[in-house]
């Protein structure tokens, strides 16, 4: 019980024992464990370079499934003149353009951290803070067996 002065847990740019951090979001780092390797750097950075490229493959095929299919799937069917009708587009593809928005704005997410990259950034963060919406997974999987009959 000293006099260590240490800035208070609610101050800007200090963590709860005072020592300094990031305020930026785009800049999560590592704020505590032992020094990391030259080797741990290169491996963290290439994968999130590896997530970044994945995500981005995954958003394209997403956008492709909606433009290419879904889009005109839900117009021909709206104009009585489609091969399928509405429910069964909505029971066949569920959620899928849900999901699409979804990964858009977590793509951007991940490309921020990505470009932000330094030795003790995280990305993990990301994935938690969007936790909630990975969650809607579950719903297009619990349809799965119900579109294929």
């Amino acid at each position: 019980m000293g006099n260590q002065q240490s800035a208070p847990p609610d101050e800007p740019g200090t963590g709860a024992s005072g020592e300094r951090r990031s305020t930026r979001r785009s800049t999560k780092a590592l704020s505590t464990g032992p020094p990391i390797t030259e080797e741990q750097v290169r491996k963290r950075q290439h994968i999130s370079k590896e997530i970044l490229d994945t995500e981005r493959k995954y958003v394209h095929h997403l956008d492709t499934l909606c433009r290419v299919y879904i889009a005109p799937l839900k117009e021909s069917a709206s104009s009585n003149k489609g091969m399928i009708r509405a429910e069964d587009i909505k029971l066949i593809f569920s959620i899928v353009e849900v999901i699409a928005n979804f990964h858009k704005t977590f793509l951007d997410e991940v490309e921020a951290r990505v470009q932000n990259w330094g030795p003790v950034q995280c990305i993990g963060d990301v994935f938690l803070k969007n936790l909630d919406f990975f969650k809607f997974y579950s719903t297009y999987v619990n349809g799965y067996n119900e579109a294929m009959m």
